[in-house]
């Protein structure tokens, strides 16, 4: 019977246990915590509801504790080689691709063009884009580089990790709101003087700019990571044509021609950069000429 007693009081202190674990609240984050011991806020919800948006991969109000989430931008680097008179029209064609996405999924960054003859043109290409729709467009551009004869010559990837940054950020916004909030309620107050009053405005309007630069700076951030930027590079592709057996002669006449060119124009700078120089000390030697035929007539007298 002592027994029976023994093993009932215990099943009923276990699930005792059970139950307070269960009905207790969670402890407050770090940051949450700080905010209490300042002082500063009094309610989680609260503060929370002020925040104006819940971020990527926090639990709402009451939710459960969120995991660590990674926040990385990339961005990739593409040079392409293309066939003359091709490399500008397949810019164009990607730029008009990216536009007819919409500005929510692609959009243009900048993008440019030069040609130095018919057979020699480049053109840069730089566009934003959600990484959906990026992965689709850089999957394709080898395919497309074939259909036209070109290649896709090389391509790199980088990444940046904002995650501290924008955790940070965050953090600090919070405790700003929060901040705000104290700073409302002591505006608030009927007892406050008129210095104390110019005094709580300064610092909240103090506080509001910071909030307002700060989110400024997070929203940033989040675009970097909500969207992946690629930069093209279109070059022209030459082609190699057989010159016969006489390639080597007419390379090599071709070759004399460049540096007899060379020569004569090293020559032609030469001169018209000494010749200002020779105006200048003309007077100067025949002076010193002149002078030294005076002294030797009155050595021989």
């Amino acid at each position: 019977m002592r027994n029976l007693i023994f093993s009932t009081a215990g099943l009923a202190l276990v699930f005792l246990t059970g139950c307070e674990q269960e009905t207790l609240a969670p402890p407050p984050p770090p940051a949450e915590r700080l905010m209490y011991a300042q002082g500063i806020v009094s309610d989680v919800a609260e503060f929370r509801a002020d925040d104006g948006f819940v971020q990527s991969g926090q639990a709402e109000p009451g939710g459960p504790v969120p995991s660590a989430e990674q926040f990385i931008a990339y961005s990739y680097d593409y040079q392409l080689e293309f066939p003359p008179n091709t490399t500008e029209p397949a810019m164009q064609a990607h730029r008009d691709r990216c536009r007819a996405a919409g500005f929510e999924v692609c959009q243009v960054i900048s993008s440019s063009s030069s040609a130095q003859s018919a057979d020699m043109s480049y053109a840069n290409l730089r566009i934003r884009a959600v990484p959906a729709w990026l992965d689709t467009f850089r999957a394709g551009l080898e395919g497309e580089a074939d259909e036209v004869g070109g290649r896709v010559n090389s391509s790199t990837m980088s990444s940046a990790d904002l995650t501290r940054s924008i955790l940070d950020s965050d953090a600090r916004l919070t405790a700003k709101r929060a901040l705000r909030v104290r700073l409302i309620r002591l505006l608030e107050r009927g007892n406050a003087s008129i210095e104390e009053l110019i005094q709580i405005e300064r610092e909240l309007a103090r506080v509001q700019g910071e909030i307002e630069s700060g989110d400024a700076q997070l929203r940033a951030m989040r675009a970097r990571v909500s969207m992946s930027t690629i930069h093209l590079q279109y070059t022209t592709r030459h082609t190699a044509t057989g010159g016969g057996a006489f390639e080597p002669v007419v390379e090599a006449v071709s070759n004399s021609v460049r540096y007899f060119s060379s020569g004569l124009g090293a020559v032609i700078t030469f001169i018209a950069l000494g010749a200002p120089w020779l105006i200048l000390l003309m007077p100067l030697i025949w002076l010193l000429l002149r002078w030294r035929a005076r002294v030797n007539a009155r050595k021989q007298s």
